[in-house]
């Protein structure tokens, strides 16, 4: 299926065919804004579709390491990095 990851509708459609017995992978990246609502859009529809499994792919810099990242690196791409982040928030680790 080929679809938009911030369009509710084609977000919707893919979980409901998926089922709810799948696990979402998700290794989204984008433009600023549109990262953090894809990836809230994904975990809402997929909660409410009744998939209870998703593996968010991550970067260096989410989270706790925010601070191992140079003030380059964190210039570059900050600001896509703290949408990870925010992304993050909205996902139950599992260890």
């Amino acid at each position: 299926m080929i679809g938009d990851a911030t369009d509710e509708s084609s977000v919707k459609k893919a979980c409901e065919l998926a089922g709810k017995h799948t696990v979402i992978v998700s290794t989204l990246g984008g433009s600023a804004g549109a990262h953090y609502l894809a990836q809230r859009l994904i975990i809402d529809t997929a909660e409410h579709c009744g998939i209870k499994q998703m593996l968010l792919v991550t970067s260096l810099g989410c989270g706790d390491s925010w601070a191992t990242m140079s003030e380059r690196a964190k210039k570059a791409f900050g600001h896509s990095v703290r949408e990870k982040s925010l992304a993050e928030v909205g996902c139950k680790p599992v260890r």
